[in-house]
């Protein structure tokens, strides 16, 4: 554990993943902001929603609310990325929807088609035949609906967190891992935050614990609650790797009556990625079994012999990360109501390829700046925050946003 440098702050982050490692890293572009930031484990680890090699991006989405957050979070990636050259964060490799005959199929694909429209977005919608033609490890089969965006891709979790943590670092942050926060407490208009390094002080905290969020939240004395479910994502082999090279096959979602299914190119040797979300197996953060569900596998694995024959290796890896967020599952970037500077922000599940943004957005609030893009659709006061009935089991299908 690293010796901090000070004792009293601007800014103190808890929680060093995705969203808490870009807040670090635009707070303390600002000249003369002092900031430190708080990790319970190492930095990077994989106890959370970010320890994985890719997580989807696409620059459109059928809600508005989220499309209009996506050029910001693109420009925002890029601007990491100009100043770290250590390694890729942003792949923009294209991506490839397609809706199967089933009428849920191509109603998405349909609606899909009309977001893209709606916010001028170019993209192409091959016919099956143009689909195989072109990425003939696809086995289509004549009546599919398909839409293809050359923007679409991944981005590097484990170079995103590790370059706003370094740049944080060399701009003068104070960032410690493997620091739990035991205490948070209010006392003289600063919050006082103990964990075992000792106390620090500061008049603004942010929180961005993902999946333990909520016992912070209870500490401050706002009652919001927060589901947490495992998810999972599994790796396969293929007698030809080769042809699943990024430079061979864009990303993919596939669209049908049943849970959606996506996946990728081999990345860095780890195989083709594959994984239906489910948002089922409801846990706790710290009893999470980390085993994976074998029915899934089985769905993937019957997938790719359907669509993906190609890809005819055994199972490379798989591995289980957490979803956390609130009863409607969609962002939150607010203020803590009743708490004096202090903000949150929590993903539900789609919020990795937001991330660098909602630091940004996170550091606006911070300095009672108006946010460069329109949050007001993801604060704490939204109706379906209080609409009783309102969870995970009832949100659609479209909401699964591939944070994977």
């Amino acid at each position: 554990m690293t010796s901090p440098a000070y004792r009293e702050y601007d800014h103190i982050v808890i929680g060093g993943g995705a969203f808490g490692s870009a807040a670090c890293y635009w707070l303390s572009a600002r000249p003369g902001s002092r900031v430190l930031g708080l990790e319970q484990y190492e930095l990077g680890h994989r106890r959370g929603s970010s320890g994985d090699s890719s997580r989807y991006i696409r620059p459109y989405h059928r809600d508005r609310r989220y499309s209009q957050l996506l050029p910001a979070a693109y420009d925002a990636w890029r601007s990491v990325q100009s100043t770290w050259q250590t390694a890729p964060i942003l792949f923009t490799i294209g991506g490839l929807e397609i809706g199967d005959g089933s009428a849920a199929g191509q109603q998405m694909i349909t609606d899909l088609a009309a977001a893209l429209e709606r916010d001028s977005i170019p993209f192409e919608s091959p016919s099956p035949a143009q689909v195989h033609a072109r990425w003939p490890q696809f086995r289509m089969y004549g009546d599919e609906q398909c839409i293809y965006q050359g923007d679409a891709g991944f981005v590097d979790p484990r170079h995103a967190i590790r370059a706003h943590a370094e740049i944080a670092r060399d701009r003068g942050a104070t960032i410690l891992a493997e620091t739990p926060v035991t205490k948070i407490e209010h006392d003289s208009g600063r919050w006082v935050i103990t964990t075992p390094a000792g106390e620090f002080r500061s008049p603004r905290i942010i929180l961005t614990a993902g999946a333990w969020t909520q016992r912070l939240l209870d500490q401050l004395g706002y009652p919001l609650a927060i589901t947490v479910t495992e998810e999972q994502v599994t790796y396969f082999g293929a007698r030809t790797l080769s042809d699943f090279a990024l430079d061979r096959m864009p990303t993919f979602t596939f669209r049908s009556d049943e849970p959606m299914l996506y996946g990728g190119p081999d990345y860095a040797g780890f195989g083709v990625k594959i994984t239906q979300e489910i948002m089922k197996h409801t846990v706790a953060p710290e009893t999470r079994s980390h085993q994976l569900d074998l029915g899934v596998v089985q769905t993937c694995k019957a997938f790719l012999s359907q669509r993906l024959p190609g890809v005819d290796g055994p199972m490379i890896s798989g591995r289980t990360c957490l979803y956390a967020g609130p009863v409607d599952r969609d962002l939150i970037i607010d203020h803590v109501p009743g708490a004096p500077g202090a903000l949150m922000a929590i993903g539900g599940g789609v919020g990795f390829k937001y991330s660098s943004l909602v630091g940004r957005l996170l550091t606006n609030l911070a300095h009672d700046e108006t946010p460069q893009v329109d949050i007001s659709g993801f604060g704490l006061a939204r109706e379906s925050l209080r609409t009783p009935g309102h969870g995970f089991g009832s949100i659609c299908v479209w909401l699964s946003s591939a944070a994977f």
